[in-house]
C-alpha cells in the first residue's frame, strides 16, 4: 500500500508540472501571436502613410498606430492564463519579448510555487516556455477592382520589405494603374477606390503569422 501511495503521489507530481508546462507554452504562443498581430498592422499603416501618390490622403483619417508589443504579449498570455486550473496569477513581469524583425520571441514564466520538480521545462519550481514567431508572406491579393488591387500590392511590397522580405506583388502595370488616378480629382480617386479599410483588410490577409520555435 505505501509503495502504490508513493506512485501515485509521484505521478501526480509529474503531471502537475507536465500540464503547467503545456499551460505555460499555451500562454507563450499566445502572446508571441497577438503581438506580431500589432507588429504586422502598426507596419502596414506606417508603409500607407508613405504612399507616393494622392492616394496617401484616404488613409491620412486612419492615423498612425502606435504598437504595444509588450503590452499585447501581456494581455493575450494573461487571457490564457486565466484558464489554467493552479491559476495564481500571471504578471506582465513575468513575460518577455524581443523582436526578431520579422516577428518577435516571447518567454513566459509561471508564478512561483506552482510547479513541483518534475520532468517539465522548470527554473527552479517555475515552470518556463517561449515562442518565435514571424510574418509570412502568403499571395498577392486580387481585390477584383485593378486600382485597388494595385494599392494593396504595393502596401504589401512596401511592408514585407521593412520585414526583409520580398513579396513582389507590385508590377509594371500596377504602378501605371495608380499614376492614372493622379490625374483625377480627388473625390473622385476616393470614390473609385473605395473604403481604404478593405484595403487593409486585404494586405493584412496576404500576411500569415506563423509560430516557428
Amino acid at each position: 500500500m505505501a509503495a502504490l501511495l508513493f506512485l501515485g503521489l509521484l505521478f501526480a507530481q509529474v503531471g502537475s508540472a507536465s500540464e503547467q508546462k503545456t499551460q505555460t507554452q499555451t500562454a507563450a504562443d499566445s502572446a508571441a501571436v497577438a503581438a506580431t498581430h500589432q507588429m504586422r498592422d502598426a507596419a502596414i499603416l506606417q508603409s500607407a502613410g508613405e504612399i507616393p501618390w494622392r492616394l496617401n490622403l484616404l488613409f491620412a483619417p486612419l492615423g498612425g498606430f502606435e504598437a504595444d508589443l509588450t503590452g499585447a504579449a501581456c494581455a493575450a498570455a494573461q487571457r490564457n492564463w486565466g484558464d489554467n486550473p493552479h491559476s495564481a496569477g500571471l504578471g506582465c513581469g513575468d513575460v518577455y519579448l524581443a523582436g526578431t524583425g520579422d516577428g518577435v520571441q516571447v518567454g513566459v514564466l509561471a508564478p512561483p510555487g506552482q510547479v513541483i520538480d518534475g520532468p517539465a521545462d522548470v527554473q527552479g519550481s517555475r515552470a518556463q516556455a517561449a515562442a518565435t514567431t514571424r510574418i509570412v508572406f502568403e499571395q498577392c491579393p486580387d481585390l477584383g477592382q485593378l486600382n485597388r488591387t494595385a494599392l494593396a500590392h504595393w502596401l504589401i511590397d512596401t511592408t514585407m520589405a521593412r520585414f526583409g522580405t520580398d513579396s513582389d506583388c507590385f508590377t509594371f502595370a500596377d504602378a501605371m494603374h495608380l499614376e492614372v488616378l493622379e490625374i483625377l480629382p480627388f473625390p473622385e480617386v476616393s470614390i473609385v477606390l473605395g473604403p481604404p479599410d478593405e484595403v487593409l483588410d486585404a494586405v493584412r490577409e496576404s500576411m500569415r503569422i506563423e509560430i516557428i520555435g
